[in-house]
């Protein structure tokens, strides 16, 4: 009960029991369901293998120690201990249950940054700062913030990453957390956060974040709930010791609060921008062996097409069968569907955001939506405001 009647609540004090560390998994909560539960023979074999135990401990990280019990058991049922498909099995029984709150879930996807084109100095700041590190290091890192148009990768890049680190990747809906009851959305968000940090070291990735905070300026008519919200978790990303990496997303950066974009928030800011002549065409022939499409064929004009349009002409092309150039008539890429929001958020970006391609901070002068094959300074042209002026 989170609110006791006034003559009592003096007489009562409240305390806040974290879910178990990894260090209590392993020295009390296994022991113990192993040596009251199970036979003779899976606590010899568990004695024989503490490598398996931290295995096992690692895998049951963000349960309580009820859901662990439950986990080994099914687990044990079917495969032995010494089997390598019990880590397996903890993993996904982990996952139904860590799915069934409602509050996150876990992405079991396959891809790697073998499977992304370009993003290269994205790719290896993000994998220098993962790199395994001893416990008693001090430093922690904290995450990034990818801006860039639809379709440029961000979301795929947040899924790869913790394929390509070996950490599993929590994916917040902020939209889950919301509640119809007063408070109801602020425990949610400490309860999804709490998780996170139990889950650690893991990923815990946000899209689309300037849609989920949208009412964070108090003007949303929601009695505050998003600025609280918001608080919440601008202190948890200031002040959380969990190893947990955030990685959030947004088109939009003009609608993110000033506060959350500040130092020590995330370790860096990223711009992904449209992919240029090479990267293409690795794009192109990733999505081409994906849908067994011929690699030779001649390619439609894509000046301009982000990573997600080279994937839906090859896609369409598969499902009608036609060739890519044909397919290419159904795609309209964002650079011309969405160009006066598109060079907005490109001059918000200008010099405050690292390029995810080469190091160095991104700067709009060197690129062009329609045509960058080069990262070389490119003649502006300024769109004619007056109609009758051709």
């Amino acid at each position: 009960v989170s609110k006791l009647h006034p003559e009592v609540a003096h007489l009562i004090e409240p305390i806040q029991l974290a879910l178990p560390s990894f260090h209590e998994i392993r020295d009390v909560i296994i022991p113990k369901s192993i040596a009251t539960v199970f036979s003779d023979e899976v606590r010899e074999e568990s004695e024989k293998a503490p490598e398996l135990v931290e295995r096992i401990a690692a895998a049951c990280r963000g349960l309580t120690s009820h859901q662990i019990d439950d986990a080994l058991s099914r687990s044990i049922s079917l495969h032995k201990v010494s089997d390598p498909k019990l880590i397996e099995s903890l993993q996904k029984h982990k996952n139904t249950l860590i799915n069934s709150s409602g509050l996150v879930r876990y992405y079991e996807g396959t891809e790697t940054f073998d499977d992304l084109g370009g993003l290269d100095s994205l790719k290896s700041f993000c994998k220098k700062i993962l790199q395994p590190r001893q416990n008693d290091a001090p430093a922690r890192p904290r995450g990034v913030l990818l801006l860039g148009p639809p379709g440029s990768g961000k979301s795929a890049f947040a899924k790869a990453l913790g394929k390509e680190t070996g950490r599993p990747t929590v994916v917040l809906d902020i939209g889950a957390l919301m509640g119809r009851f007063v408070g109801q959305t602020e425990e949610n968000t400490r309860a999804a956060l709490e998780i996170a940090d139990a889950c650690s070291p893991c990923i815990l990735f946000v899209d689309e974040i300037e849609k989920a905070l949208a009412g964070a300026n108090g003007q949303a008519g929601d009695s505050g709930v998003a600025l609280r919200m918001l608080g919440t978790i601008l202190s948890w990303l200031n002040d959380h010791e969990s190893d947990v990496f955030f990685i959030a997303t947004a088109n939009d950066a003009s609608r993110l609060p000033p506060e959350f974009c500040r130092a020590e928030r995330f370790d860096c800011m990223f711009f992904l921008d449209w992919p240029n002549q090479s990267e293409r065409d690795v794009i192109w022939r990733l999505f081409l062996a994906r849908y067994k499409l011929d690699a030779d064929q001649p390619r439609p004009p894509d000046d301009g097409w982000t990573g997600a349009e080279i994937q839906s002409c090859c896609r369409l092309a598969s499902l009608c069968g036609v060739s890519i150039v044909e397919a290419s008539s159904y795609v309209i890429p964002v650079s011309a569907s969405g160009s006066e929001a598109l060079e907005a958020l490109k001059a918000w970006a200008d010099g405050r955001c690292q390029s995810a391609r080469i190091p160095g901070p991104w700067r709009a002068e060197t690129t062009n939506v329609i045509s960058n094959t080069d990262p070389t300074p490119v003649r502006r042209v300024r769109r004619n405001s007056d109609p009758t002026n051709n």
